[in-house]
């Protein structure tokens, strides 16, 4: 299969960058390149990119859009403009893409949200690719147009189908229906047409076996009637809900012995927004950095040094000094 990749041109908007990368999970997408993208590793990203962060974190940053694509064999710049030359809808686009041959590489373009890309930057790309929309409103939000480009590529990706399951037989519904006339008791002429109607019925439906089997098994007991031994059923009864779980992978902040402990995801935010930062073996809190919110009070002050180890689904923190 063709590897593609999503490459965002200059992106004003964190939280765009965030839902660019979701959007990419959703269609199975994990590449991500950005260029000149500003100052774009910020809590309102790393939040919008629910069960995507895999995809921030391997971001690529490069100067140019050229260092983007150097190693595509196929450039698409997705854009509202009118094409100097054919345009390419983008459904199309995708059906070229899974004609690639296995290992290239396709690269996916878009231009910044306000402005788009830029008409030397079309020129750069081998495609100019367009998303059909109702005339009134043309214009779509950066992170929807990577989500119908990435579905429209998903979509297209030859699949192996799973194999279907086996059905049963005309003599073995016949049969079925043999056990049903027996089971219903249907006799002389009001029971053939009921019977005729339960054979269309069986005729026109594909059954599994064991689907068919459940059926035999309904008229079985319907010949054999019911049981004196049979105890009535009773209602399942529903399991109660779990009570909350105070060693929640999720709680906020919880007291460890020596320091504290967070949830690992809030951890890798805090490395990925840049406000702890590695050195010497250690973390330091850059101050510049906004810290996101949590439940107590500041916990990483400026100018500490902080140890942290993997516990669980958590991150034990201590403080060096």
């Amino acid at each position: 299969m063709p590897r593609t990749r999503v490459v965002l041109v200059r992106p004003e908007t964190a939280a765009n960058v965030g839902s660019v990368a979701r959007a990419m999970r959703n269609a199975g997408l994990a590449e991500l390149t950005l260029v000149a993208p500003g100052d774009w590793r910020r809590t309102d990203a790393w939040r919008s990119a629910w069960k995507a962060h895999e995809v921030l974190e391997s971001a690529r940053e490069v100067a140019s859009l050229g260092d983007a694509v150097g190693d595509a064999a196929y450039v698409a710049a997705l854009s509202g403009r009118p094409a100097e030359g054919p345009g390419l809808d983008v459904r199309a686009m995708a059906a070229e893409i899974a004609a690639l041959p296995a290992g290239a590489t396709a690269a996916l373009v878009f231009g910044p949200e306000t402005s788009g890309l830029a008409g030397d930057e079309l020129a750069l790309c081998g495609r100019q690719v367009f998303i059909p929309s109702h005339p009134d409103q043309p214009s779509l939000n950066l992170a929807q147009a990577v989500m119908v480009t990435a579905y429209e590529v998903f979509r297209a990706e030859p699949r192996v189908e799973p194999a279907l399951p086996a059905l049963a037989t005309h003599d073995e519904k016949e049969a079925t229906l043999a056990r049903l006339r027996a089971g219903l008791g249907l006799r002389g002429p009001r029971g053939a047409r009921a019977l005729e109607t339960w054979r269309r019925l069986l005729h026109r439906v594909d059954l599994a076996p064991r689907e068919l089997r459940l059926l035999d098994h309904l008229a079985r007991r319907l010949k054999e009637g019911p049981r004196a031994s049979d105890p009535e059923p009773s209602a399942p009864a529903r399991p109660a809900p779990p009570a909350p779980n105070p060693a929640d992978a999720f709680e906020d902040v919880r007291d460890e012995p020596g320091g504290f402990s967070l949830p690992a995801l809030k951890w890798r935010e805090l490395l990925f927004t840049g406000v702890l930062v590695e050195r010497d073996g250690a973390f330091e809190r850059d101050p510049a950095r906004p810290a996101p919110p949590f439940r107590r009070g500041e916990l990483f002050p400026p100018g500490a040094r902080f140890r942290a180890e993997r516990l669980d689904a958590r991150m034990r923190v201590t403080r060096l000094d």
